[in-house]
């Protein structure tokens, strides 16, 4: 009969399993096993996610996000749907009828636009808001947009960086991303 190792360790204290150094947790004599076993797990669960880092390059059509943690690198792809916003052509004059039925009024289509946007900003929160670290970076507004919407909603990470980037590939957005957290890791360490 297998033993299992979680099992072992809410009956004895944390620095005897598995060669982790911690203190014994003072809810051991209350908890059942297995209630002990899910807060191990959501302890451990805990501390992964205050090592994670993200960075992710924005703009008004797609966000890349890529997570790093310390045992792992993640790369996601969040696109908006957002339908760029028309312009109203002022000077030319139209030779059919006007109906105002067919041609939404501009502050309409303003507040659809800035609704498109919000629901995607969200969903770009939502994929980092375990991050306890934010790398923001890309060509235009969307980063400073998305950095007011992180400010309103407080997500768990902070803002660590906010710079201006042209087009990049997956694949330089992750370099980006990893070379960013080692140097800033490197530079907290010779502190």
């Amino acid at each position: 009969m297998q033993v299992n190792t979680a099992d072992r360790c809410s009956r004895e204290t944390r620095s005897q399993c598995g060669g982790v150094t911690t203190q014994p947790y003072p809810f051991q004599d209350f908890f059942s096993h297995a209630q002990q076993n899910v807060v191990f797990a959501l302890l451990e669960t805990t501390e992964t996610l205050m090592k994670t880092k993200a960075g992710l390059w924005i703009d008004h059509a797609k966000a890349v996000i890529v997570t790093v943690t310390d045992k792992a690198e993640e790369i996601r792809l969040v696109r908006s749907n957002v339908e760029k916003q028309l312009r109203r052509s002022g000077g030319s004059v139209s030779t059919t009828s006007y109906d105002p039925q067919h041609v939404p009024a501009d502050d309409a289509r303003e507040r659809d636009y800035t609704r498109q946007l919000n629901f995607y900003y969200d969903e770009v929160i939502s994929r980092i808001r375990a991050a306890e670290f934010v790398l923001i970076f890309g060509p235009g507004e969307a980063k400073g947009e998305l950095q007011k919407r992180m400010e309103k909603n407080k997500p768990s990470g902070r803002i660590v960086g906010m710079e201006t980037a042209d087009k990049m590939t997956k694949r330089q957005i992750a370099a980006k991303v990893r070379q960013y957290f080692l140097k800033q890791h490197s530079t907290m360490g010779s502190r």
